[in-house]
């Protein structure tokens, strides 16, 4: 299992990828058919692809946690 903390404050689709269990492309295909499937992206100026901020990934997948059983 890879640690969050092994991860730099910004990534790719391919560390999103990772830490949603998704392949890259379907990061990529979720984008345009189902965004709210994935966190919210930023593409800095000049970037050909976007990044996510580690922290907000971490608060977007605790806004979708499930809670424990009863």
């Amino acid at each position: 299992m890879v640690s969050v903390q092994t991860f730099p404050p910004v990534i790719g689709v391919g560390e999103l990828a990772i830490l949603l269990g998704k392949t890259p492309a379907t990061v990529f295909a979720d984008r345009c058919r189902a965004p709210h499937k994935i966190p919210p992206a930023c593409t800095p100026p000049g970037a050909k692809a976007p990044r996510w901020i580690v922290a907000d990934v971490i608060v977007w997948l605790r806004q979708h946690q499930e809670s424990a059983a009863q």
